[in-house]
């Protein structure tokens, strides 16, 4: 968690991330601040622990390789991967209330989403699941689909949308 919360000091300090948001990364505010509704909060969760462990923008990727005293990107190996993907579980642990997620909740991306980053659609929780459900095969349908299962692992476990301090539930909806 020592790692965790230097990578969130650094964004804020770069302002990458907001006061309310570094509070949530460091477990000092509930993430159910982040949004009245538990599945936008849960969407603004996942972005933001990816936006600091994974960034796509060129600043923020050099910030965490830095802090995490890594290699180049295209030297990044399975070993960083790793070590980046405890921090994720380190900050949605946090950002709920310091509840321990089940195991489901803590699958990481995969290996080459370190040197490239996250890249996300930011359109809501609703009109992802609006475009992924459209029946006319696309590219921006394989996107949503993708973000979506991306969001839903670390949020919604057997329904319930894990949000707030010590795993307060909403029902998903």
């Amino acid at each position: 968690m020592a790692t965790a919360r230097k990578l969130a000091d650094h964004a804020y300090s770069d302002d990458a991330i907001t006061e309310l948001q570094h509070s949530v990364l460091t477990g000092t505010t509930p993430a159910a601040e982040l949004h009245t509704d538990p599945r936008e909060a849960v969407a603004e969760l996942v972005r933001l622990v990816d936006k600091v462990v994974y960034p796509s923008d060129r600043k923020a990727l050099r910030r965490t390789t830095k802090v995490l005293v890594e290699p180049s990107p295209s030297l990044l190996r399975e070993k960083h991967a790793k070590a980046r993907g405890e921090i994720r579980s380190a900050l949605l642990t946090a950002a709920v209330g310091g509840v321990d997620l089940p195991a489901a909740a803590m699958d990481n991306p995969h290996r080459t989403a370190v040197p490239k980053g996250i890249i996300t659609i930011g359109l809501s929780v609703k009109q992802l699941i609006a475009a992924a459900t459209d029946s006319n095969p696309s590219a921006a349908r394989a996107a949503a689909r993708g973000e979506l299962g991306h969001l839903a692992v670390p949020g919604l476990v057997n329904g319930k949308v894990f949000l707030g301090p010590y795993g307060s539930r909403e029902t998903a909806v």
